[in-house]
């Protein structure tokens, strides 16, 4: 650093240190994490006997600094007309249509399972997510 004349220092003298380096006499370096440089949550970490640091970034974001947004609905489609969503901890989460259930909407709701046919009616699906069903001679 450079010696200056400083009427705080003791015997009046001091030194105006470089940006890099704090202390009486600019000996101790200032940590390149000081100034916060990681965003979106990232953790500063300095590399051992440098005065470099690396940026390690949440899961949904990354970069050097941590500010580019990763949406995580990128790498989770969702099925059959499903709406992929992020949970509140950013996590994805599909709102499936009507007909389809399960994490990634793949699953078919068949409608014949909630027995919707009355009096020994025989229930058919079809593709479009429709039933009918064949009733039994004596009703319709």
């Amino acid at each position: 650093g450079t010696r200056v004349i400083s009427p705080t220092a003791i015997g009046g003298r001091g030194c105006l240190c470089t940006p890099s380096y704090t202390g009486t006499v600019c000996d101790v370096p200032v940590s390149p994490c000081l100034s916060a440089p990681c965003v979106n949550n990232g953790s500063c970490v300095i590399t051992p006997g440098t005065s470099n640091f690396s940026c390690v970034c949440t899961p949904t974001f990354t970069g050097v600094f941590c500010e580019t947004y990763i949406n995580p609905c990128l790498t989770y489609p969702c099925a059959n007309g499903g709406t992929c969503y992020r949970t509140a901890d950013s996590k994805p989460i599909c709102a499936c249509a009507p007909t389809y259930t399960g994490a990634q909407c793949f699953t078919r709701i068949e409608p014949c399972l909630s027995s919707p046919c009355v009096n020994n009616g025989i229930c058919v699906s079809s593709l479009s997510y429709n039933y009918t069903c064949i009733c039994q001679s004596n009703y319709t």
